[in-house]
């Protein structure tokens, strides 16, 4: 009587040694042919597809990290099953974490650089994604979860995201972070030879200079002047508040400025005057002779004169207002300087609604 004694079976795993967590799913083999195949999974681990007692694939997924396995056995044609199930090892690397919200600042301002924006460190990646606003470019930071954003002059609002990414790809991103772009705050304004006869409002978000060299700020008597910088005002001489005007200068913690008010006046001339009058004001109808003077000079209010009151303001170099007149409306008017130092003073004329600077010198 012959007894044949058959191999036992030796089941063998072909597939990934290293795969993602929550993958689409990756597949492994054994041989073909074989009847009753056990597939099992480790603990998280699922069937996608196959892994059935007549399939030699498994499609498998793990919602778990770290070491993890897959394992089958089967009966060959011959009835003989293997004493121990074959177990295949799987490395499942873990995916990023879900970003958590941004923080940082908003609203911002054309050409503000290196703004920070961040989010706390998340698990299980290499670097991070930033998704910008447009205009937006990233000027520190890259591929960390602390960037320095840089806001160009064309910038616009838009959304700002991140995401973690590692060995599996993306994370899920941050929620929206929306970031609003105010074109009316400059970065830094120089306020010369401005005289404030009303109320208004000045800002930057970063430096308000006022007069200086030469220059000169005037607030004259019932008139109003609020400053909004985000880091320095600067007073220099020639910043002049007459009595009964009023200055409220301050550095803002929240980002707000102006709002509705005019927009800031930048970088005036000079040898120029810039106001918040409807119209700019201009020397047009006025002349002056002698210019030089050695004391007296005439004060020329064109052929047509006024017709109501006419104030002038006559300031020194320093925004001191050392002489005012009013007159009824007359074409020319003698005005004497004798007694002032010699040096450059700015005339300053109401004529109806008309408004008017002239400099004269004396000698």
């Amino acid at each position: 009587f012959t007894i044949t004694v058959d191999p036992t079976p030796q089941p063998v795993v072909d597939g990934p040694d290293s795969v993602c967590q929550r993958s689409s799913g990756d597949t492994f083999t054994t041989q073909a042919g074989m009847h009753l195949y056990i597939w099992d999974l480790s603990p998280g681990g699922i069937f996608v597809s196959g892994g059935g007692p007549n399939d030699n694939t498994a499609m498998a997924i793990w919602d778990g990290p770290g070491r993890q396995w897959i394992s089958i056995n089967y009966t060959d044609p011959s009835g003989c099953v293997a004493f121990n199930a074959t177990v295949h090892d799987v490395n499942v690397h873990p995916r990023p974490d879900r970003a958590e919200e941004i923080q940082g600042t908003t609203p911002v301002f054309p050409g503000e650089r290196n703004v920070e924006y961040s989010i706390p460190p998340i698990a299980n990646v290499t670097g991070y994604t930033w998704s910008l606003p447009p205009g937006a470019s990233i000027t520190s930071g890259e591929n960390t979860n602390s960037v320095g954003i840089t806001f160009s002059e064309n910038a616009d609002c838009g959304i700002l995201k991140v995401s973690g990414v590692g060995e599996c790809g993306s994370g899920p991103s941050s929620p929206d972070f929306l970031i609003h772009v105010n074109p009316v705050v400059t970065e830094n304004i120089n306020l010369l030879n401005i005289l404030c006869n009303d109320h208004r409002c000045y800002n930057a978000w970063n430096t308000i200079t006022v007069a200086g060299n030469g220059n000169w700020f005037i607030i004259l008597p019932g008139s109003d002047v609020t400053m909004i910088a985000g880091k320095n005002i600067i007073y220099l001489p020639g910043t002049t508040v007459q009595l009964g005007g009023y200055l409220h200068g301050y550095i803002t913690t929240n980002r707000t400025y102006c709002g509705d008010q005019p927009p800031s006046m930048v970088d005036a001339d000079p040898d120029e005057m810039k106001s918040a009058f409807p119209d700019e004001i201009s020397s047009d109808f006025l002349k002056t002779y002698p210019n030089p003077t050695m004391g007296t000079f005439t004060l020329d209010l064109g052929p047509e004169g006024a017709t109501g009151t006419v104030r002038v303001m006559i300031f020194n170099m320093m925004g001191e207002m050392i002489k005012m007149e009013e007159f009824p409306g007359q074409a020319q008017k003698i005005i004497d300087l004798s007694g002032q130092p010699t040096g450059i003073y700015n005339v300053f004329v109401l004529k109806g609604e008309e408004k008017g600077t002239i400099r004269i010198i004396k000698h």
